[in-house]
């Protein structure tokens, strides 16, 4: 089969009114005037892509043939074609017609079963051209009302369109679709809509969607039938229509009370949306996590009915990797019953149906795989104040002022991309990225507060403030990290500083995670702590050797936060001053008193056998003494490491 990329105009509708569009307003429109030689064919890009089946592509020869241009999809007598999309299609449209006014057209959902009677067209006209003045093909799916009768109510869209009856030549030309918002719209979905006896989803507990590597294993739950033949008790707990209970099963995930079900991404997804109910309000509990097990967000707002003949109002879960600011994906998420029985029904049950889901990039593979456009500013809130800066130590950066919540940026070849904001204590905070890769800034959104003048720097300049992490992705040796304050000690314009003011004069971040990496150069964060009270704190690099140097100048877990402190194997093997790992000016000692995670999972093997604790400076030129580090090392599983740990001084 042929493949043929296409440009989409990315127009999204969310209630579609048939005769307002043209084909070639819509999200895609095809004419066919690019398509060239016998065969079937496809066009654009894989996981959104339509494919033809059975017809040939020709040019007019004076009959009238083509809507517009030269070319149409053509059947001759007696031949049957088929045109099968990738993703549901809300809103189709074009032009059709049968020499001999015959031919019949069908449009069927993903389940094929059931045609709608507006999905069905016979006695086509015998002419498409402009003079013959023919009737517009149009087709909206659902267009969110059940009670409307011109639509075809198909909450999975469009998935296929059949011709058949061909005894002239048959004609279609100018092609136009929008796909379904929603489920629908990824390159994995399912409704649990099979046949009754399909095995798959008959009482089954433990079972996979998609296919490896991007698949989706489900625990914990069951995949069954939730309408009782004799009861309407469970029927909010399914979305997807039609349904004929003599040929498919209103199925859905149904979790058991006092239970939590749990899917987990084979590669982590970027966008995950699913329809999720329950029976009893606030019993139901989903839980979010990004690839390396952050908990990404909590979501509570589920509704007691997702049917589309239910009057209670509910929408689909819709969850972005990139908004909840995992750049390495949605690893994994849970759906918790809480132990809450209806007294009156006996009734506890909460489901997930009507689950799409798509994954990250391809797995990386060495830089080549991170897509880094010319822009210094690859997305996110951010502008550029300044390119190709000379600094007196011979560096030249590109300085970028952190405007929202979070802005991801490249760097240019042997130069620094330097973002700035203000962290909680008031401080200038200066983030410096240099090599390959790209790197994240992300505010958390609780201790995010919009631009504002600094109140301890001469300086009118209005600056974000909040506590960030810091992502990086797509890493090499040539790849360097530096985290640190605006202080006298490094500051070129000494009038920034009013006379009197007390500074904290150290950078606030609650963690730095490196991903889909090969390996770093260093991480420069002697002016930096870590801290926070939730979540992970520290750096995690698991997987990732660090060639010259890490220092950090202090980790600390408050309340329920986990202290990190990872990187990986094959570490410190660039001969440099002062290399390997170097706890600057701090003690490791846990505000909740927990040991500092230095391996995964159940490993023992740590990616260094020694940490240096070192005298420091901070931004404001005070003195930081070396310190004794006395907190234990573990692994993820609680497991005690043991590491070497040496006190110096630095001249």
């Amino acid at each position: 089969m042929r493949v043929i990329k296409l440009i989409s105009l990315l127009i999204y509708l969310v209630i579609i009114v048939p005769l307002i569009a043209e084909p070639e307003d819509l999200e895609i429109f095809i004419d066919f005037e690019n398509i060239e030689g016998p065969g079937d064919f496809s066009i654009g890009e894989p996981t959104r892509s339509v494919h033809f089946f059975g017809f040939k592509v020709e040019s007019d020869e004076g009959a009238n043939l083509a809507r517009s241009g030269s070319k149409a999809l053509i059947l001759e007598e007696g031949e049957e074609g088929k045109i099968v999309f990738d993703r549901g299609i809300n809103l189709i449209q074009f032009y059709a017609a049968e020499t001999t006014l015959a031919g019949r057209i069908e449009l069927r959902d993903k389940n094929a079963f059931l045609l709608h009677p507006n999905g069905l067209v016979e006695q086509l006209p015998k002419s498409i051209s402009l003079n013959a003045n023919p009737p517009l093909q149009s087709f909206v799916a659902f267009s969110g009302d059940i009670q409307d009768i011109d639509d075809l109510n198909y909450t999975n869209g469009i998935k296929e369109i059949k011709i058949k009856n061909v005894t002239g030549r048959f004609i279609l030309d100018d092609l136009g679709y929008s796909h379904v918002i929603g489920p629908p719209d990824n390159v994995v979905y399912e409704d649990f809509e099979k046949l009754v006896d399909n095995p798959t989803f008959r009482n089954q507990e433990v079972f996979s969607l998609g296919q490896s590597p991007v698949s989706a294993s489900f625990t914990g739950g069951i995949a069954k039938n939730v309408l009782d033949r004799q009861s309407v008790l469970a029927t909010p707990f399914n979305h997807i229509y039609p349904v004929e209970l003599n040929y498919l099963a209103q199925a859905a995930w149904v979790i058991p009370n006092d239970t939590t079900g749990t899917i987990i991404f084979e590669t982590p997804a970027a966008q995950v949306q699913f329809y999720a109910a329950l029976f009893i309000l606030g019993d139901g509990i989903i839980r979010v996590f990004d690839s390396n097990d952050n908990l990404l967000v909590t979501r509570t707002d589920i509704p007691r009915g997702i049917s589309i003949e239910s009057d209670i109002p509910f929408t689909f879960i819709d969850l972005n990797a990139e908004e909840l600011g995992a750049a390495s994906g949605i690893g994994r998420i849970t759906y918790t019953n809480g132990p809450e029985h209806s007294l009156a029904t006996g009734f506890d049950s909460i489901t997930i149906d009507d689950i799409g889901f798509t994954p990250i990039s391809q797995p990386f593979l060495g830089r080549q795989s991170i897509l880094v456009p010319d822009d210094l500013i690859v997305e996110g809130s951010g502008v550029i104040v300044g390119t190709n800066i000379s600094h007196p130590n011979g560096n030249i950066f590109d300085q970028v002022l952190l405007t929202g919540e979070s802005v991801k940026v490249r760097a240019d070849t042997d130069q620094i991309s330097r973002v700035s904001f203000l962290d909680l204590n008031d401080d200038i905070v200066q983030v410096e990225f240099f090599g390959s890769g790209l790197m994240t800034v992300i505010m958390d959104p609780d201790s995010f507060t919009p631009p504002a003048f600094p109140v301890k720097y001469n300086q009118e300049i209005a600056y974000v403030q909040g506590r960030p992490r810091i992502q990086i992705e797509g890493a090499d040796a040539s790849t360097f990290i530096s985290i640190f304050t605006v202080g006298e000690i490094n500051s070129v314009n000494q009038n920034l500083f009013p006379p009197g003011v007390v500074y904290d004069a150290v950078a606030d971040v609650s963690l730095l995670e490196v991903v889909n990496s090969l390996s770093m150069g260093g991480i420069l964060c002697a002016n930096t702590r870590f801290s926070a009270s939730k979540g992970k704190v520290g750096i995690d690099a698991r997987n990732v050797p660090i060639a010259v140097r890490l220092t950090v100048g202090e980790i600390d877990a408050v309340e329920n936060a986990s202290p990190y402190l990872m990187i990986g194997e094959g570490s410190f093997t660039v001969n440099a001053p002062n290399p390997g790992l170097r706890l600057t000016g701090g003690n490791l000692r846990q505000s909740n008193g927990a040991s500092v995670i230095v391996a995964p999972g159940s490993s023992s093997k740590p990616g260094f056998d020694t940490l240096i604790s070192q005298n420091n400076f901070k931004s404001d030129n005070t003195s930081q003494p070396t310190q004794s580090i006395s907190t234990g090392f573990i692994n993820e599983e609680g497991a005690d490491i043991f590491l070497i740990v040496l006190e110096t001084t630095v001249n």
